[in-house]
C-alpha cells in the first residue's frame, strides 16, 4: 500500500511507492542507489505550491537531516543540514555567536 504525502496546505498531494526519511548522508546515498528505476523526488518543508516533489516513485523527506554542521562566527558563516527548519536554528547559532539576518515567516 502506498504512503501519502501532502504539502503544508494540502494543495499538493501524492501517493509515492515509498517515503524515506534518512538520518545521515550515508543513508541518503543508499536510498538513492537502491531506488533502481523509480523516480526519486526530494521534499523539504513542503511549502511550495507547485508539484516539485510529488512522486509516484520514491519520495525522500529531509526531516532527518537537520542541525548545524559547523559555524564560524569570525567568517559569519554556518553550514546547515538541508532538513533543518528555521525554528531549529536560533539557539545553536546564538551559541556560536551567529544569527539569521533575515528569515521567512513560516518556520516549520
Amino acid at each position: 500500500m502506498s504512503e501519502h504525502w501532502s504539502n503544508w496546505s494540502g494543495s499538493i498531494r501524492c501517493a509515492p511507492q515509498a517515503i524515506a526519511t534518512p538520518q545521515s548522508e550515508r543513508e541518503l546515498i543508499a536510498r538513492i542507489k537502491d531506488s533502481r528505476h523509480r523516480t526519486v523526488r526530494v521534499a523539504g518543508s513542503g511549502h511550495s505550491f507547485v508539484p516539485l516533489c510529488a512522486s509516484d516513485g520514491l519520495l525522500i523527506s529531509l526531516d532527518g537531516l537537520h542541525g548545524v554542521v559547523s559555524a564560524d562566527a569570525q567568517a559569519r558563516q554556518a553550514t546547515i543540514r538541508a532538513g533543518t527548519k528555521i525554528y531549529q536554528l536560533g539557539e545553536p547559532l546564538m551559541a556560536c555567536g551567529l544569527a539569521l539576518e533575515n528569515q521567512g515567516d513560516i518556520d516549520r
